[in-house]
């Protein structure tokens, strides 16, 4: 505005003086530059060092945690079940001594064990690629805890004839005399006759009486055999063996060397004893006569051993 006032005033006074001469020139009032600030300032040298600093630092490499490898544990490996041989012994084809033998083994022969009989008195045994039984309570066993029961057991044969065969004496053979025991006045039967055993050619046996004072037949008289423990029972005159007659033939084919055999007279069970004898579930097997006794070796016929009641 006073720009526009002072104009208005010099045309006016142009108008009023032609000849006054130009007007004077007014000296430009200078414009005023500001400098920059400190802040500006410090703030840019900040950013220089913190460049210059995060240039020049180190890069930090992580190290490589190790990871450790488990130990393996060694597996223990469980020791096979099995015989030990301690002696000479059958091997047969099932567990009894009606079974056909498969073999023999020796002293210290080792056969692994692959099951048992239902009642363990008799082992399955691996018998050079085969199956084959042997009787418990004359070997011994190794590691033998919670062997199962066979599954393939092997049935019975039938039992043999009862009939006495005729038998041919061989004339080499010289019959081993039998050692017959003194009776004690506790008995009720007494051994009259200790019978003769000869070799035979066919199954080895045991056949003989049951008499009376008067020597008449006795029948259902009970007369049992017994060797590595009891084996069976039979009775006078069953299963049409003849009044009074019993016989045995409990080795199959051959019986092994030097079996210890007893036969007495018994009290029968009170329920009789089956067709074929008795082979198990005993009750009272207290001798009413003394014991007759021997030792047979491979195939031997013993007959007319007679047991005579004192009553």
């Amino acid at each position: 505005l006073p720009v526009i006032v002072l104009l208005t005033i010099a045309v006016t006074g142009c108008a009023q003086r032609v000849n006054a001469g130009p007007p004077p020139t007014r000296t430009p009032i200078p414009t005023f530059t500001p400098s920059p600030t400190y802040d500006v300032l410090a703030t840019l040298v900040f950013e220089a060092e913190a460049a210059t600093a995060t240039a020049s630092a180190p890069t930090i490499t992580p190290t490589a945690t190790e990871t450790e490898v488990p130990t393996a544990t060694p597996t223990e490996t469980p020791e096979v079940p099995k015989v030990i041989i301690p002696r000479a012994v059958n091997v047969r084809s099932g567990p009894s001594t009606l079974h056909s033998v498969l073999g023999s083994a020796d002293s210290g022969d080792a056969f692994p064990i692959l099951g048992k009989n239902s009642d363990g008195t008799w082992w399955q045994i691996d018998y050079n690629g085969q199956s084959g039984w042997v009787f418990a309570e004359i070997v011994e066993n190794k590691a033998a805890n919670d062997i199962p029961v066979a599954v393939n057991i092997p049935t019975l044969p039938p039992p043999p004839p009862t009939n006495t065969p005729t038998i041919t004496p061989t004339p080499e053979f010289t019959p081993t005399p039998v050692h017959t025991p003194t009776p004690t006045p506790d008995y009720t039967y007494n051994i009259s006759d200790t019978g003769t055993c000869e070799a035979t050619g066919g199954l080895p046996q045991f056949t003989g009486k049951v008499k009376y004072l008067d020597g008449s037949p006795r029948n259902m008289a009970c007369v049992h055999i017994a060797f590595w423990g009891p084996r069976q029972t039979q009775c006078s005159g069953c299963d049409r063996a003849g009044d009074g007659n019993w016989g045995f033939a409990p080795f199959g084919d051959t019986a092994p060397t030097d079996t210890f055999v007893e036969i007495f007279v018994v009290n029968c069970p009170s329920n009789g004893v089956p067709p074929g004898g008795q082979n198990g579930d005993f009750v009272n097997l207290t001798p009413l006569s003394p014991k007759w006794t021997h030792k047979v070796n491979g195939k031997e016929l013993c007959s007319d051993i007679t047991f005579t009641s004192e009553d």
